[in-house]
């Protein structure tokens, strides 16, 4: 878990970076490669103050935790270090929120390559810090959370589509290049 972990971080940090930066004009390769960088910062200070908490907790008002689950994980409070989370009981409940941060870092990471030289730096962070928080994480929740979807349909549905991670990437990259191009 560990080792997928830091695959998928190497994915975003050098090569989203990279790979981004040979899409954009010579002038702009820093500020691509800042804005992976940048995404991969605020994402996980987020995921780790609120993030975790909202997406794979239960809330108490049923009518809630439809969409977002609570805030007991506030500052991942309650998390030991040999304390196993009930979404992955064989392995420690701080290897499993590291391994889900990581998706949540890439997820919003990769809608970058829609926003390259469109976007302002301070605004890039603000719009992929409400993004993680109001899109990522309920979808996350609702699909991976302790009466999400998958618990409740098994495995069959993460073969069928890949949900908090794909589906609202692109979306989200489809309406911004629609509205690039002057389409109302």
């Amino acid at each position: 878990m560990i080792t997928s972990s830091a695959l998928v971080l190497m994915m975003t940090i050098p090569g989203l970076a990279l790979f981004y930066g040979g899409m954009v004009r010579k002038k702009n390769v820093l500020a691509t490669l800042a804005q992976s960088f940048g995404a991969t910062c605020i994402i996980t200070v987020l995921w780790m103050i609120i993030g975790y908490s909202v997406a794979f907790t239960t809330n108490p008002n049923s009518g809630l935790n439809n969409f977002i689950g609570s805030f007991d994980y506030f500052l991942l409070g309650p998390m030991g270090l040999n304390q196993t989370s009930m979404l992955a009981p064989t392995i420690p409940e701080s290897v499993y929120m590291f391994f889900q941060m990581t998706f949540a870092i890439i997820t919003p990471a990769l809608i970058a390559g829609a926003l390259a030289d469109r976007m302002k730096f301070s605004a890039f962070m603000w719009f992929m810090s409400l993004w993680l928080l109001f899109v990522y994480c309920p979808i996350a929740h609702r699909r991976d959370g302790r009466n999400g979807l998958r618990r409740r349909h098994g495995r069959a549905l993460e073969r069928r589509n890949r949900g908090a991670r794909h589906l609202p990437r692109t979306r989200q990259a489809r309406r911004l290049r629609h509205r690039e191009h002057g389409a109302a």
